[in-house]
């Protein structure tokens, strides 16, 4: 709706969290080449509610008093209040302001049920008290999985083969997310579920404590990266897959045929999206008699891993005896990172420096 609604280019996100001030949003006066002289400039919320755009604040549990007290008459009258400046502005007729907020507790932290029966974070009382009169909520439940498949594949179609292991190795984390937010304890080992035990599959220990899990948003990166993979492989993968998937809750399996070079290359791109939140340095203090991070992220990887068919072995090489690759000739490449090189900026670079007298400091 955003995309194809919203005035002026668009939704405007903006991400909350408890370093942010109101400055960024409202705006500040800034130094200019004049000594002595300073100069409003518009915060990015300034600009909006003046042009009329559709903004988008993300994470409102995180939202500071500071913000919170800003933005109140502008919810409650469509009035941005710019106290250091002494103006008032009115918002534009289209302006829109959007929250969102996580739908499951953060580590330690409590469940509300709401009148539709999802689960949501619990607002901090003095967030919720100012913003309960002010806001419509609108509950979304999560995407089922015939729903995800479905997604997946209409916007990573030549990735379509590999979906059924995509999504099972997201729902290694989604399947435990309640068991996890209700303190289960760091190092705890709880069953995914009732067929991994049947399957005999191993138990996994529980997510260091302030770990967020994996959301739909880490599932769709890492589906990009994937497909991004596959689009510049040299190697023969394409396989016959189905157009449209069955409403069914089995998932296909991965083919047989896929090659084993680029399940671990997803593998790793799995192991930087998915498992890159939890700390691998601990506090040594704090982690006596539990599993370390690093322990955390090899037990994690090595059920991914199970599901593309990578032997533990394997991922135990890829995660500590690596060798990551590191060159500068026609392009930067940093382990799988690459970045292109223009030949003739550089060469222009260095041709003006060598007419330069003075030496280098």
């Amino acid at each position: 709706v955003g995309r194809d609604e919203a005035p002026g280019g668009g939704l405007l996100f903006l991400h909350l969290d408890d370093q942010i001030d109101s400055r960024s949003l409202l705006g500040t006066y800034t130094c200019t080449d004049i000594p002595g002289q300073f100069r409003w400039r518009a915060g990015a919320l300034t600009q909006a509610v003046q042009e009329g755009r559709w903004v988008v604040m993300e994470d409102i549990d995180r939202i500071p008093l500071e913000v919170l007290s800003a933005l109140a008459p502008l919810l409650s009258t469509r009035n941005l209040e710019l106290a250091g400046r002494g103006e008032t502005i009115h918002a534009a007729h289209d302006f829109q302001l959007f929250f969102t907020l996580t739908t499951h507790a953060r580590a330690g932290g409590e469940f509300e049920e709401s009148e539709e029966g999802h689960r949501g974070s619990v607002l901090p009382p003095q967030v919720g008290e100012i913003l309960q009169s002010l806001l419509t909520r609108v509950a979304i439940p999560a995407l089922d999985r015939l729903q995800m498949q479905t997604i997946l594949s209409k916007r990573f179609p030549s990735a379509s083969p590999l979906i059924g292991a995509l999504l099972r190795s997201f729902e290694i984390f989604q399947t435990r997310k309640l068991s996890e937010e209700a303190d289960a304890g760091h190092g705890e080992r709880i069953p995914i579920s009732q067929g991994d035990i049947d399957q005999g599959k191993p138990l996994l220990p529980s997510l260091p404590s302030g770990t967020q899990p994996p959301t739909t948003r880490h599932l769709f990166k890492w589906a990009t990266r994937t497909a991004y993979l596959l689009s510049k492989t040299t190697l023969n993968w394409k396989i016959s897959h189905p157009t449209e998937f069955k409403e069914t809750n089995d998932l296909p399996s991965l083919p047989s045929a896929f090659p084993h070079p680029l399940r671990e290359q997803i593998l790793l791109e799995a192991i930087d999206v998915l498992l890159a939140s939890i700390p691998t340095n601990p506090n040594p203090i704090l982690s006596l008699g539990r599993m370390s991070g690093a322990e955390v992220v090899e037990a994690y990887a090595k059920r991914i891993g199970k599901e593309w068919g990578v032997a533990a072995g394997r991922v135990e090489y890829l995660l500590k005896r690596r060798e990551i690759r590191i060159g500068a000739s026609s392009a930067v490449v940093v382990g799988r990172a690459m970045i292109s090189r223009d030949r003739s900026a550089s060469e222009r670079k260095l041709s003006k420096e060598t007419k330069n007298t003075f030496s280098a400091t």
